[in-house]
């Protein structure tokens, strides 16, 4: 979804890049990680997309890593959008790669 009342991950991030700077990015989560370039380690910097997969389940997940360690998400079985401090979104996903849209 990309609405107020139901948007998810990818919506979330395509918003986002949006309303941010203007950019246009794909739509979905595994075309927005193949948009940019992928950036190894913990180098991350704000706007960078976190390819992410929940523990739990086998589906990706997408964020928005901002500064001072924090992630933007959608987060449908909690909140809806959220911004969460890398360490407790590190406690239910994994981080598949980073990946930065210029």
């Amino acid at each position: 979804g990309t609405t107020r009342d139901g948007i998810d991950c990818s919506g979330l991030t395509s918003r986002y890049f949006s309303q941010v700077s203007g950019m246009t990015i794909p739509r979905h989560s595994t075309d927005q990680w193949k948009a940019g370039m992928s950036v190894g380690g913990a180098a991350r910097t704000h706007g960078d997309l976190l390819n992410l997969r929940h523990r739990d389940k086998t589906t990706d997940h997408v964020g928005v890593f901002l500064s001072d360690e924090q992630v933007l998400h959608a987060c449908l079985s909690r909140q809806g959008v959220v911004v969460e401090s890398l360490q407790d979104v590190l406690m239910r996903y994994d981080i598949l790669g980073t990946t930065r849209i210029s």
